[in-house]
């Protein structure tokens, strides 16, 4: 793998996926570490995710291209508090004040900037910043923008997906509960996991993304969803090589 410098500017501009929702970081987007990170754009916008620090020029390119500026963001939610889904936090609250809500399961870790929960040592070779946390995210809660919490627990203890609708349609951000990585570093647990993927089974959303490579909304969600969890836990791959090894 070939990995874009740190300062590099994103070779693609924010892609519109409906409504008011446009992804503004990711692999393809930004840089290599970052997942997926969401604008649902309103009178307060929120970023969903924010990506790791490496990807941090070319987030605010992006969020620059969508005519939003880091004070005009409300918040940050995040799907969890792993190195590629939120460290870039640290670089965005150079330039405005943007609280996170995240899940209480990995407050400590994010505050605390545990390189092995946060996933930042452990795959990434580089060090979690250490964020405070403002806000707790509980399932069931509803947050501005009607954007719905659901815990889903496996990848991580404070994993949470998101469901939303705009442009008419729903759609359900997955962050890593779909094709996130498992490790007992990270706090995975394979039993909450299955759980996790059997409850967003009874959830109503009809299109959605999770928290790596693609750059547009999945269709026919559900059943898709519903093909992750008889594959989840059929065969763990002790092979895998992180991407600070690749």
């Amino acid at each position: 793998m070939t990995l874009v410098g740190a300062g590099a500017v994103a070779r693609r501009g924010p892609v519109h996926l409906c409504g008011e929702l446009f992804q503004v970081a990711g692999g393809d987007l930004t840089h290599p570490y970052d997942a997926g990170a969401y604008l649902l754009r309103g009178s307060r916008s929120v970023l969903i995710d924010c990506g790791s620090a490496e990807g941090h020029r070319a987030l605010l390119a992006n969020l620059r291209r969508l005519g939003v500026a880091p004070g005009d963001l409300a918040a940050v939610y995040a799907t969890h508090g792993h190195y590629d889904h939120v460290s870039g936090l640290a670089r965005l609250r150079e330039a405005a004040d943007v609280p996170l809500w995240l899940h209480p399961a990995e407050h400590d870790a994010v505050r605390r900037g545990d390189g092995l929960r946060t996933s930042a040592e452990l795959l990434y070779d580089r060090p979690f910043p250490p964020l405070a946390v403002e806000h707790a995210l509980r399932d069931g809660q509803v947050l501005a923008g009607g954007v719905r919490v659901i815990h889903t627990p496996g990848h991580s203890p404070g994993s949470v997906c998101f469901l939303l609708e705009t442009g008419g349609r729903r759609v359900l951000l997955a962050g890593d509960t779909l094709w996130g990585g498992f490790h007992p570093a990270l706090g995975s647990d394979i039993v909450a996991w299955r759980r996790s993927l059997d409850r967003l089974l009874l959830e109503d959303f009809d299109v959605m993304s999770f928290g790596h490579v693609i750059s547009h909304l999945v269709v026919d969600a559900h059943a898709k969803v519903a093909a992750a969890r008889e594959r989840l836990g059929v065969l763990f791959d002790p092979w895998f090589v992180p991407p600070k090894a690749a």
